[in-house]
């Protein structure tokens, strides 16, 4: 009977040594799955835009997941520049739509839907001029955030936009004003 009385503590050890071993191993475990959640983070599509001497920006896109389409939102200092929205045109791989300036807000809107399978390529482009006669800096950026900027994945329908890149140039002042 005295064997008996002490199965209660043996059981209970044996329990907190494999509670103390299962808990190592997940704590491990845990390391990797962070380690795989910050690399799918930081998986998803880029837009940036460039600038052309002498007035053309350019729109581009790359992804690790294939593109159904875009809408781009880029935001302008209205009182240094004005975005042409009849120069918008299609790179290769795109169709684009839109191209609506709203002066009051300062952004320059449109869509692209991709023309078959897309991961990297040219967007659009279009052109810019300077409000005046002199010579300008001029910032143009993605709008970020619920209803601005999105890059849509094919299969899942979803925004993947991890990351937009801006442009900072200087415009040549419209001569003969």
């Amino acid at each position: 009977m005295k064997s008996f009385s002490k199965l209660p503590l043996y059981l209970g050890l044996s329990v907190l040594v494999i509670s103390i071993l299962f808990s190592a191993i997940r704590l491990g475990e845990n390391k990797s799955v962070a380690d795989i959640k910050s690399r799918a983070g930081t998986a998803g599509a880029s837009l940036s835009l460039q600038f052309s001497a002498p007035d053309v920006v350019s729109v581009s896109v790359t992804s690790e997941k294939e593109i159904a389409g875009i809408d781009a939102v880029i935001t302008f200092n209205k009182d240094a520049v004005t975005i042409l929205p009849s120069t918008l045109s299609a790179g290769s791989s795109f169709v684009t739509s839109g191209g609506e300036v709203n002066e009051e807000a300062g952004t320059f809107s449109f869509s692209a839907l991709a023309k078959g399978s897309v991961t990297a390529a040219d967007v659009a482009t279009f052109n810019v001029q300077a409000k005046g006669a002199e010579s300008v800096t001029a910032s143009l950026q993605f709008a970020q955030g619920e209803e601005k900027s999105a890059v849509i994945e094919k299969a899942s329908g979803t925004n993947i936009l991890s990351q937009g890149s801006g442009a900072t140039f200087t415009v040549l002042g419209r001569k003969g004003e």
